[in-house]
């Protein structure tokens, strides 16, 4: 778990593709501390915001490969829930995680504007419940290990 925890850490894009309605995928800024939740600021009046709203299951996906070796890859492939955060300790720490990770827009994305839902956005919370984990160089080539989160 450790190396999925560090590898999840290290990404900033993930592919979102929200269950319900017409098939659509969306690139969000992803920021986290463990595998067990995944932030993302993003807008209900969107498309994927829309489709979460009516259910709440997608799958996930980011991936990574070093330039000069292409047999060092790396890369997630997950299921799970996503939910706009209500708890404002949630929230609070979110931010907090987000802004580390993206401090180019600490000024745009704070506390205030989000607990206000200023420009009608929220920060979303994905809860995994399962991830394959990629990982050429700890597992082999195309090896991979599975978690499953959640009861």
């Amino acid at each position: 778990m450790d190396e999925l925890t560090k590898f999840l850490q290290t990404q900033t894009v993930i592919q979102i593709s929200p269950k319900a309605g017409e098939p659509w995928i969306a690139n969000v800024m992803m920021t986290c501390e463990t595998p067990e939740q995944l932030y993302f600021v993003g807008s209900t009046k969107r498309l994927y915001g829309q489709q979460l709203l009516a259910d709440e299951t997608l799958a996930f996906a980011t991936a990574w490969h070093e330039v000069q070796n292409h047999a060092n890859r790396k890369g997630v492939q997950g299921v799970g829930i996503a939910r706009p955060v209500t708890s404002e300790a949630e929230m609070s720490e979110a931010v907090a995680l987000h802004n580390r990770d993206y401090p180019a827009l600490a000024e745009q994305v704070t506390f205030e504007v989000l607990r206000e839902n200023t420009f009608g956005l929220h920060v979303w919370c994905i809860t995994p419940t399962f991830i394959k984990f990629w990982n050429d160089e700890l597992y082999g080539r195309d090896g991979t290990e599975t978690f499953t989160f959640g009861s």
